[in-house]
């Protein structure tokens, strides 16, 4: 499912890594388990940093937009 909205999330940089473990989104907190997948996309200007995730419950896709240091969830792939 389609979703494309705004969401706080709290991540470890290290090493010039990005690793998210956990995410607000409708006012519920979700603890992320698994980082799947990893990829860069660049949409302009801008790199976007896209991640599979997962809360052993679901799956979802979170973007990292480096320019305006923002995230947002993209996709929920339930199970």
């Amino acid at each position: 499912m389609e979703i494309n909205v705004a969401i706080q999330v709290a991540a470890i940089f290290r090493q010039g890594k990005i690793i998210p473990r956990w995410f607000i989104w409708e006012n519920r907190k979700y603890f992320v388990t698994t980082v799947n997948y990893i990829w860069d996309d660049s949409e302009g200007r801008e790199t976007v940093h896209y991640f599979a995730v997962t809360d052993n419950v679901n799956n979802y896709e979170l973007a990292f937009h480096s320019r305006q240091l923002t995230w947002t969830i993209e996709k929920l792939y339930s199970t």
